[in-house]
Formats: C-alpha cells, structure tokens, sequence
C-alpha cells in the first residue's frame, strides 16, 4: 500500500474540494436551485427535530443559499491554506499566498456563473464567497496554531 505523505494528502484533498466548487460554479440554474430546495428540506427536517417548524419561505431559501456560499468557500480556503501551509517556509507567505489564491478563486468561481446556463454572476455572492474565504484562511491559522502549540508543549514535557 502506498503511504502518501502529509503534505500530498492535504494538496489532494484541496484539488477534491476545489473540483467540487467548480461543478457548483459551472451547473445550470435548475440542477442549482435542485440542490438548495433539497438543503432547505434537511433544514426544515432538522428544525422539526429540535421542535421548531420551520415554513417554506423565500426568506429562508435565500439563506440557505447564501449560507452555502460562505460555508462552501470556507471549506475550500481551509483546505487550501492547510496545503499551502504545508508547503511554505513563513506564516506570512502561507497567508498571503493563501488570500492570494482563495480570493481569485472565489471571484472566478462567481465569473464563470455568467456563463452557466439560466444564472448570473452576482456582487453580493463574490462578496460572501471572499468573506468565506477569509473565514477558511482565519480558521486555518488557527488550527495550525493550536497544533503547533501542543507540538512544542509536548516536546518540553518529553
């Protein structure tokens, strides 16, 4: 069996999440709406659950939808600051080429929608996604920290 390394595991996984934005930026307004309608079902089964019935409405679509922009650039600035951090010599470079590439990302992600069948690009969700982005990179640094942190306590108890 092949052992990958640390580094190729986490550029692995940044190409994966990076794939899967793509396809969302790419898809059609139907297949889009499709998997919001389907979010807002599972947010509403959810609510039941917790005792709150949450109705259908353009409010809540809305939401969701937003809401899924932000989280879904999070996500993808995570994993890309966690690769890039893998590959960098400084903090300082890990970030900048961090916002460098999660904000171009983001903003060709939003581009590429003018060009997808029944949907338009949007300012306000180019706004959601850089603000994404930057929630991934701020979540990243701090993992990194954390992490090294109990590397460096644990090397002075040893």
């Amino acid at each position: 069996m092949v052992k990958l390394s640390r580094q190729l595991k986490r550029w692995l996984w940044y190409i994966a999440i990076l794939l899967v934005v793509f396809v969302l930026s790419w898809q059609n307004s139907s297949d889009s709406e499709t998997i919001t309608n389907a979010t807002v079902g599972i947010v509403q089964k959810i609510s039941k659950i917790l005792g709150k019935n949450l109705e259908y409405s353009q409010n809540l679509y809305y939401l969701i939808r937003k809401l899924g922009h932000g989280l879904v650039f999070t996500i993808l600035a995570y994993a890309g600051h966690l690769a890039i951090n893998s590959s960098a010599t400084t903090l300082r470079a890990t970030v900048l080429t961090s916002i460098i590439m999660s904000v171009f990302i983001a903003l060709m992600a939003e581009f590429m929608q003018a060009y997808s069948f029944g949907r338009k690009a949007s300012f306000v969700d180019a706004g959601i996604n850089v603000a994404g982005t930057l929630v991934g990179i701020l979540l990243g640094i701090i993992v990194e920290w954390i992490r090294q942190s109990i590397a460096t306590k644990k090397a002075k108890t040893v």
